[in-house]
């Protein structure tokens, strides 16, 4: 099978499929026909033939590269190697030589019946086109057909940048998503370390509890005695004093180790805020977690 025949099987196995022409006129290359040929461009799908028609009328012989492409996303690739097709230029017509008769003076002239020859279409008649003028049409609308297919690929192009932008955009809010569950973590990693670092004496809780030292101490060793302990109305004896207060205070001193203390200590420090209260209560809600 030839170039010009596997070509056109080329162009029919993929309707995306189509061809470049190139006219190689000296040194310089020059497109031949519209930019993108497909297989619809060619009548009765005879390639050789339409490389004729786009090349005109030649006196030379003309050098046509034609390049197979096809579609490959937004754009397109080679099909194999190009190939190379020769137009002959016609021979030149040579002059009929003129043939001298002699007349005799005798003959009688022949009447001849001019022939009036059917005007056709085309060829010089007023209302129709030239060969020049229907080829300089062609021209315009391969140009246009090119205007036509760069714009295709342009909205390719778009299209393919639209869909990219949307992805960085979910990108980003989701990178936004995890920077602000991290700086949530990092602040409850501060508030922790805080919470571990920080003694029970350095809170105010210990100062007020120092203010009230000296009867604690009092009830301490009366109750370690098993006397009811006397205290000021300021301190723990005082009329004021819930029974919860007492019955907590009651607990520590039999059950609390010192570290234990300490803790309760802090917790109590940190009872004014709330995110601290909050997550607190959440963990004693559900202490397994």
């Amino acid at each position: 099978m030839s170039n010009l025949l596997e070509t056109i099987q080329f162009l029919k196995d993929n309707p995306g499929n189509f061809i470049r022409l190139t006219n190689m006129a000296g040194e310089i290359e020059q497109p031949l026909g519209k930019k993108d040929i497909y297989l619809s461009d060619i009548p009765n799908e005879d390639l050789a033939a339409y490389i004729k028609f786009l090349l005109g009328s030649i006196t030379t012989d003309a050098h046509v590269i034609v390049e197979r492409r096809r579609q490959k996303g937004a754009t397109h690739e080679k099909a194999g190697p190009a190939f190379k097709v020769i137009v002959k230029a016609p021979e030149p017509i040579q002059a009929t030589p003129v043939v001298e008769q002699t007349v005799s003076q005798n003959a009688q002239p022949v009447q001849h019946n001019p022939q009036v020859m059917p005007a056709v279409p085309g060829m010089g008649m007023p209302f129709g086109l030239s060969a020049a003028d229907a080829f300089a049409m062609m021209r315009k609308a391969d140009k246009l057909d090119d205007v036509i297919s760069d714009k295709e690929e342009l909205k390719e192009i778009v299209k393919g940048l639209r869909a990219e932008n949307r992805t960085l955009e979910i990108d980003k809010r989701e990178l936004q998503t995890k920077l602000s569950i991290a700086e949530a973590q990092k602040d409850m990693a501060v508030l922790a370390a805080k919470m571990e670092n920080k003694s029970f004496f350095d809170s105010q809780a210990f100062q007020n509890l120092m203010e009230k030292a000296p009867d604690m101490v009092g009830m301490v060793m009366e109750a370690r005695k098993g006397s009811v302990p006397q205290v000021a109305a300021s301190g723990l004896g005082a009329a004021n004093i819930s029974e919860t207060k007492k019955t907590f205070v009651e607990y520590i001193i039999e059950n609390c180790s010192d570290d234990q203390v300490n803790y309760l200590g802090s917790i109590i420090a940190y009872m004014s805020n709330p995110n601290f209260v909050n997550k607190l209560n959440a963990l004693i809600s559900n202490p397994n977690e």
